[in-house]
């Protein structure tokens, strides 16, 4: 079905962006993926992290078709890049706080550490914990 759909949206020879995620989810996604690599002019990204299904198995099923990409939080030099604010202030936040870009945006303690809880619950408990 996921095939099919993405085969008749492509309407020409123009390069065409593929995001999915949460592809563990996805019956037979394996299958589907490969299918989808031999469309010449469709980039595929696979994105999200889960405990079931690690960047390892992406790279063992799809070896030499694809690139991993890892992303990791800002380093202090790119959160003090957009900070808006003094350098120990910068500096106390990167501390406390960490590097996700996300934080830079909130002007309160409140906020950021919501945020931050919020991502450890989401992330860490429901996607870690509990599905292992």
């Amino acid at each position: 079905m996921c095939y099919q759909y993405v085969k008749a949206a492509i309407k020409n020879k123009e390069n065409y962006y593929l995001l999915l995620d949460k592809i563990q989810f996805m019956s037979r996604f394996e299958e589907v993926l490969n299918s989808l690599l031999r469309i010449n002019n469709l980039d595929i990204y696979v994105t999200g992290s889960n405990s079931r299904f690690l960047s390892s198995d992406i790279v063992t099923e799809f070896r030499g078709r694809g690139d991993e990409i890892r992303v990791y939080p800002l380093s202090f030099a790119e959160f003090y890049s957009v900070y808006d604010g003094e350098y120990e202030e910068a500096w106390n936040d990167y501390m406390i706080y960490g590097g996700l870009p996300q934080v830079v945006g909130f002007q309160t303690e409140r906020q950021k550490a919501e945020y931050l809880k919020n991502i450890f619950t989401k992330v860490y408990l429901k996607e870690t914990i509990f599905k292992v």
